[in-house]
């Protein structure tokens, strides 16, 4: 790490100054820093001096009758003491007591180098002793524990800096310092953690956005917000601890509509909603709706712009007391992002629109945008919450093009014989990699496959060697592969719905990585895609991929399953725990 050194003088000790910076400069590896140096930045001389000093690890000062004069010098001083940055003092011996006890209390009992202002070589004098001070600090870090010591320096340093940047944060937005003391706090706890012998810390983007977001909500007066379950994962995380403690600092008069896959998503979030009304139910309210009502309801209250922006994201409005620019915050898949409005209008229609909601009586379902207000009831009473879920999720919007599809193709054990096991292999790892970019039809931001794995059938000899019990009656449990043998290979993925399934059929880099998979099982079929790309006519080609699917059908077999949604089963599954 390169030493910066500060050099603090006063103007009438300009030759002493350059002295200092020559032998300094000499030295090669240390860059210096001034005051004549700051001086000619575009920024008054104490920003300068504020700066510089941040980024230095080491001052010297040379203390004579004129320096003691200085205020820039004890300013910088001060500075110095107050970061713990070190000092190096060259001191006059002809200073008189007086004169002495204008030098900072600080530095008073702090090593220091003597000179003697009236000798002629007194230059000579402070810069031998400053080679000493100097090839000391270079020996130091050639020490074993050098790079120790020179990273607590730039610790130290980031830290300085870090203290600076809060005095730059707008005390008016009085929710920056909050999320800066939400971080700091943060950091603290982390830096505990890694004095142990075990150092832990939650990476998670949840644990992140809670830490931020809290800070920003809390110091709302009013919100509208939106919290999408394939989003907003943190509210039924398996440690809630955050996700309450979030819940307990939101505004009494927050708005906030929570937007659901599926009846079972919604009956997840049950006892997450129960909490969320407690917090704000009263002067606010908790409303509920389908992605469909979403899509919907955002389609036709905001304007194309804004639409964009909010694609794939969650999003909140949130109002700060008397300031008349309210501000938008997002929460994507990786990404909170914080922005202030030019004014409230572009929301207006929202805004309007939970008003609204917030009129709806028990079970009243919003006419255009199917929204539901939360009751109390529906926290224990399971015939009202029955009828919630049946308001938002009828038989209609969970028929089958509505329900999440599970998609797997099983290849047959013909296909990966000998060396075609491995161009199998290699194959479908190129063909994931296109089919994870196919995007979903209506919005590009958010890709159409939820996960996509490829797996190898476990040996039977190792499946039959295992000696299960069953874990109660403790009597032998029959395992085994053996009537899938068949079938060594599966490609599984998940998708939306079946609309999802049947675009993703059609769209083109299915068929590339379809042709990828298939030439890899059978060279009859490379060789018919050959020719399907060398020929022109429409017929032919139709007839040349017909041949390829008599094929492919002899080598794959394709299982499509929905997901239970049946309010009956729904409702014997418990809840995520919030408490």
């Amino acid at each position: 790490m390169t030493l910066k050194v500060f050099v603090s003088y006063s103007w009438d000790l300009l030759n002493v100054r350059a002295a200092i910076q020559e032998r300094l400069r000499l030295l090669d590896v240390i860059p210096v820093v001034d005051r004549e140096i700051v001086s000619h930045e575009n920024r008054s001389i104490h920003e300068n001096i504020r700066k510089h000093l941040l980024e230095s690890d080491l001052v010297v000062v040379v203390f004579a009758q004129e320096t003691l004069k200085s205020v820039e010098v004890r300013e910088e001083l001060t500075l110095a003491h107050t970061w713990g940055i070190p000092v190096i003092c060259f001191v006059d011996k002809n200073l008189d007591s007086n004169d002495r006890d204008k030098i900072p209390w600080f530095l008073r009992d702090k090593l220091e180098c003597r000179y003697n202002s009236q000798s002629k070589s007194s230059t000579d004098e402070i810069l031998e002793q400053l080679n000493g001070v100097i090839n000391r600090k270079l020996t130091e870090k050639t020490k074993p524990d050098s790079n120790n010591t020179f990273s607590k320096l730039e610790i130290h340093r980031i830290i300085r800096a870090s203290n600076e940047r809060l005095m730059d944060i707008n005390d008016q937005e009085h929710f920056r310092l909050s999320i800066a003391q939400n971080v700091v706090r943060a950091l603290n706890q982390e830096l505990e953690n890694l004095s142990r012998s075990d150092y832990t810390v939650d990476l998670s983007l949840d644990q992140n956005f809670l830490l931020r977001a809290s800070g920003l909500f809390a110091n709302a007066t009013r919100i509208y917000a939106t919290s999408i379950d394939s989003l907003s994962s943190f509210w039924i995380a398996n440690n809630p601890e955050n996700a309450i403690g979030y819940t307990r600092i939101q505004p009494s008069n927050t708005m906030r509509l929570f937007v659901f896959s599926s009846a079972l998503s919604m009956h997840q979030y049950r006892y997450v909603l129960t909490e969320q009304h407690k917090q704000y139910g009263s002067d606010g309210a908790v409303f509920m709706c389908s992605i469909d009502s979403y899509n919907l309801l955002v389609g036709s209250l905001l304007n194309a712009n804004l639409r964009r922006r909010l694609a794939g994201k969650d999003f909140a409005f949130l109002e700060f007391g008397d300031q008349a620019k309210p501000y938008l915050a997002t929460l994507s898949s990786d990404t909170l992002h914080c922005k202030q409005l030019d004014s409230a209008s572009v929301y207006s229609s929202l805004k309007d629109a939970f008003d609204n909601f917030a009129c709806l009586q028990k079970l009243e379902r919003d006419d255009q945008y199917k929204v539901l207000k939360w009751v109390p009831s529906f926290a224990n009473h399971d015939p009202d919450w029955k009828l919630a879920l049946e308001a938002l999720f009828s038989p209609e919007a969970r028929s089958l093009s509505r329900r999440q599809v599970f998609h797997h193709i099983f290849f047959h054990s013909r296909v990966v014989t000998g060396n075609n096991a491995k161009a199998l292999e290699s194959a479908i790892v190129k063909a994931i990699s296109v089919l994870r970019q196919i995007p979903k039809r209506r919005d590009d931001s958010e890709m159409l496959i939820k996960n996509i794995t490829f797996g190898q059938m476990i040996p039977s000899e190792s499946i039959n060697n295992l000696k299960v019990l069953d874990g109660r009656f403790k009597g032998q449990i029959i395992i085994g592969n053996h009537h899938l043998e068949t079938f060594p290979y599966c490609l599984s993925m998940a998708l939306d719905s079946i609309e999802d399934l049947e675009y993703y059929y059609s769209h083109p880099l299915h068929s590339e990585a379809r042709e990828e998979i298939f030439s890899a099982c059978d060279d009859r079929i490379r060789k018919l895609y050959k020719m399907i790309h060398n020929e022109s006519s429409p017929q032919i080609k139709a007839d040349l991929y017909h041949a390829i699917e008599g094929i492919a059908n002899g080598i794959v077999v394709r299982a499509d399953y929905f997901d239970v949604d049946r309010l009956d089963y729904v409702l014997k599954t418990e809840p995520v725990k919030f408490a």
